[in-house]
């Protein structure tokens, strides 16, 4: 027997305390994947990708073929993608700040400028409804929205603050004694969350690092939603509509009013 997920489950979930919803002038955000998964389909590799090219050539007219051991590792990190021999197709802004990567099993949009979910939304929905057009997938075997966050004390003017002035207890942690609190280098956490209901996931990973070498130390907060449960193509978008709900609702839970205020938040 078939399980689907079902959409009202999915738009009713709410695993983190509700928060308002604000736009922040100093984004956290470093990066923003969303991700749809489904059965291989032959023809992405067997011919190149003309006609879903022609539908998105506007917002994305610079075009690449990689390699298939060329997979970027971020992209590759952040959804647990294995290495395959397929061919993968990535189609850049002009501004190289959001790029679309096609594969024979997925479909991913990423940005390094995200600023709010309308426009996000705005950004995935020409791809997704060329890849719905043109290829015609039966189901989403996976779909996956993801916001790596970064918190940089210096540049909020937070420089003499206590991570646990800014992490609520249950992210701040080690931060939260202070015998050690002051000597911490580097720290990491692993988290994943199931809602039962509805089948949705989040894998937590937050800790002090950095984003990328040779940068400073600052405390990611990069959460990952996820259902991988068969779900109808038709509810993808309502799906990550409630994936960017629950995120805002994550973020809020992590943080303290010190730090939401230092982030300059502007009503939404």
């Amino acid at each position: 027997m078939r399980v689907w997920i079902d959409l009202r489950n999915i738009a009713e979930v709410i695993m983190f305390p509700e928060a308002p919803r604000v736009i922040y002038r100093q984004r956290p955000s470093e990066e923003v994947i969303c991700q749809f998964r489904f059965p291989t389909i032959l023809r992405i590799d067997a011919q190149p990708p003309a006609d879903f090219q022609d539908k998105i050539r506007t917002d994305y007219p610079v075009f690449a073929e990689k390699p298939s051991t060329d997979i970027p590792s971020d992209l590759a990190r952040l959804f647990e993608m294995q290495l395959g021999s397929g061919k993968k197709y990535e189609f850049a802004s002009s501004d190289k700040l959001w790029t679309v990567h096609l594969e024979h099993d997925s479909l991913a949009i990423s940005t390094r400028a995200y600023e709010r979910w309308e426009e996000f939304r705005q950004h995935f929905t020409a791809p997704y409804r060329a890849l719905c057009e043109i290829y015609r997938p039966t189901i989403f075997s996976r779909i996956g929205l993801r916001y790596k966050d970064a918190i940089r004390k210096d540049k909020l003017g937070l420089g003499d603050a206590s991570w646990s002035d800014l992490l609520k207890p249950p992210i701040a942690a080690e931060f939260t004694s202070p015998i050690i609190s002051t000597h911490i280098e580097q720290v990491g956490h692993r988290v994943l969350v199931r809602d039962e209901a509805s089948g949705m996931r989040v894998l937590l990973q937050h800790g002090l690092g950095q984003v990328a070498p040779n940068q400073d130390i600052c405390y990611v907060i990069d959460s990952d939603f996820f259902v991988d449960t068969e779900t109808r193509v038709e509810h993808a978008l309502g799906v990550l509509d409630a994936f960017n709900g629950e995120a805002r609702r994550l973020f809020y839970w992590c943080i303290t009013d010190r730090l939401h205020r230092s982030l300059d938040p502007q009503p939404a």
